[in-house]
């Protein structure tokens, strides 16, 4: 993924090395998080876009 956004001279945010996913936040389908979990991940790439 690294690699794809180089190749179009974009900036690559990685929400799971460090991982930025707390488990208590994610719901019971196990591939969403919640409102809380959405705080997290913004956070990330916000500071990512830095």
């Amino acid at each position: 993924m690294q690699d794809a956004a180089a190749s179009v001279n974009a900036k690559y945010v990685c929400l799971i090395e460090p991982n930025v996913i707390d488990p208590s936040k994610v719901i019971a389908d196990k591939g969403h998080v919640n409102d809380g979990g959405h705080t997290p991940m913004a956070e990330r790439v916000e500071t990512a876009l830095r």
